[in-house]
């Protein structure tokens, strides 16, 4: 079940299956690539969000309710773009969520068009 926001964004329904971790990700094609790498029983559990105006773009405050309170685990491509978004994400995310990390991939980053979490879940 989801409820909405004024914002029309899709809202998870705590009530049934509290959130353990909400993954916030740079694209649409890593969000796609972990949440089918998600095991089937943590799925209702396991949240994955991203951005879509690219790894820099500023949070807004009205996602500030969505995480508040939640375990954020913030994965961007491993370029300087990747790196200074996920430092963003993470700055912001620390006034309101009970925990950050920025989960860096295990590859050397690049200046841009770095490796990704598709990439690194291919080659797990």
């Amino acid at each position: 079940r989801h409820a909405t926001t004024p914002h029309d964004t899709p809202r998870h329904d705590t009530t049934q299956h509290p959130i353990s971790l909400i993954w916030k990700v740079e694209g649409l094609t890593d969000l796609l690539a972990l949440m089918s790498a998600i095991p089937e029983d943590k799925r209702d559990t396991h949240l994955v969000v991203s951005n879509s105006n690219g790894s820099t773009e500023t949070p807004q405050p009205w996602m500030s309710e969505f995480f508040a309170g939640q375990r954020v685990a913030v994965v961007h491509d491993a370029d300087q773009p990747g790196e200074a978004g996920a430092e963003k994400w993470c700055q912001w995310l620390a006034g309101f969520a009970q925990e950050v990390r920025h989960v860096r991939l295990p590859f050397e980053v690049a200046e841009n068009h770095g490796q990704d979490l598709r990439d690194w879940l291919n080659d797990a």
